[in-house]
Order: structure tokens, then sequence, then C-alpha cells
């Protein structure tokens, strides 16, 4: 597979404070790239750095982030933000708050392709339920006429995962994509993501706190600490066996890895 994304020594502070600190990953074309870690490890800063939407309060002190060999760091601000959402997606975390609670979901993704360049009003329309079809919405007409609130939250992360894919990008940064959804829901909308990826050759970057769906999903997986990539490799061998202290804390404390507790002791009658 060719290196569709890469990083190198890249570093990230706010302030004073370090975040990202010498990261150096690849991402190949079609491939699925795990990045795991406790909040505040800087999981959520590298891949706002990729996508050129750091908080202000944000610098970038060193390093490389490169595109198909472009160098996006390089790049005039203009033409880093032209790619976003066409070249390079974000899935976001809270599918409600990414949404326009007052517009319904079938305008605002016409909005969106429409200021990309997605043909006329009928072309729009054709692609939006299309690429609703495409994440196994049985009702398109139904969710297009909704609004968001009208909603599950399942619902609300297949339209972003099918804006997403509509504009039929080369990377996208999934950002914890099913921390809002219910268990039932999160393999699947998952299956979804990857599914698509794998059709169109996209490269994905998944960021996420759950290891078993890591695991499950992912081709390969990093695992950052503190601003540091401290041990990376093939998802599967990775958490089944991992190597650094940290990636052993946190499996040891998934729950079905957990030491037995002691139950409570329950009072005489």
């Amino acid at each position: 597979m060719s290196a569709l994304l890469e990083i190198a020594g890249l570093s990230v502070s706010y302030g004073a404070a370090r975040v990202v600190s010498d990261v150096t990953l690849t991402l190949s074309a079609g491939e699925v790239l795990g990045l795991v870690g406790e909040s505040g490890s800087g999981k959520s800063t590298l891949g706002m750095a990729v996508l050129g939407l750091l908080d202000p309060a944000a610098r970038v002190e060193a390093g490389r982030i490169a595109l198909d060999g472009e160098d996006l760091l390089a790049l005039p601000l203009a033409q880093r933000r032209a790619l976003c959402g066409s070249t390079i997606a974000l899935i976001p975390q809270e599918p409600m708050a990414a949404l326009n609670p007052t517009l319904k979901v079938g305008r605002q993704l016409d909005l969106v392709l429409r200021r990309h360049g997605k043909g006329d009003a009928r072309a729009r329309s054709a692609l939006v339920e299309q690429a609703l079809a495409s994440v196994l919405i049985a009702d398109p007409p139904r969710i297009l006429a909704a609004y968001p609130f009208q909603l599950s939250g399942g619902q609300l992360q297949r339209v972003l995962i099918a804006l997403a894919f509509a504009l039929t990008p080369r990377l996208v940064i999934a950002d914890e994509p099913t921390t809002a959804l219910d268990m039932s829901a999160q393999g699947a909308v998952l299956d979804l993501l990857v599914s698509r990826a794998r059709e169109q050759g996209v490269g994905v970057l998944l960021i996420s706190h759950n290891l078993p769906l890591v695991r499950r999903f992912a081709d390969r997986v990093a695992v950052m600490r503190r601003g540091v990539i401290v041990e990376e490799g093939p998802a599967d061998a990775v958490l089944a066996a991992p190597c650094h202290d940290y990636t052993r804390a946190l499996v040891a404390a998934l729950p079905a890895n957990a030491a037995p507790r002691c139950p409570l002791p329950v009072p005489e009658a």
C-alpha cells in the first residue's frame, strides 16, 4: 500500500505546555490506524493538526504532515481549508453537536455538497439519497426531512459518515465516532465506516478509547501517552500481547480483564 499520510517529528504546544511531542506515524490508502490512549494524551490534538483545525492557542512547533507527499503545513491557509471536507474529512464524536439543530438534515447536507461544487440541486439530491442508502439508512426521505433532534445518535452518526464519504475524501479522521452511541450501535456504525473506507481506498485515522473495537476494526494501532507514541504495531498483536507497561495497563483496565472485587456485604434481615 502506498503512503497516504506521513507525520514526521510533529510537536504541538498550548502555550508552554507541549501536548504532542515528536510524533511520527504513517497511514496507507485503505488502511485503518487506531490511535488510543487515555483522555488528555494528545490524540484529538494530533487529529486536529492533520485537519488544520487546531485551537488558535495551539501552535505546531516542529515536524511535517504530508498527504500524498504534499506538505500540508507549507500550504497557504485558504488552500489548506479547501482540503477540509473534501480531501480530508472529519467524523466527530458528538453528532448532535456537529449538526445545526435549526436546519433539517437534508438542507444541511445540501449546503455542504453545494459548498464543494457537487453539481446542481437535482444532482446533489440524488447524491445525498445514494449516500444515505450506502450507510444502510432504510428511509432516506424521512431522515432528510427531519431535524437532528428528531433522530437517534446512531442515525445521526450514519448521516455524518454518509456525508464524509459523499465528498470522496482521501483521508478520514474519525474522532471517537462511537462515544455517543449505545453498545448495540457501536459495532454496526464502525463496520459501516470501515467497509466504506476499504471500498473507496480511503485511509482512516480512528481515534478511540474503545480498545475492543479498535482491535476488531483497525489494521494497526498506535498507543499515545502524554503526547508521545509509546507503542505501535498490528492492532491484534499489540492489544493481545502489549510490550509497553502503559499499554498493558490500558488492556488490564478493560472490564473483562479487571481483577474480581469482593462483593458488598449483604446485611442480615
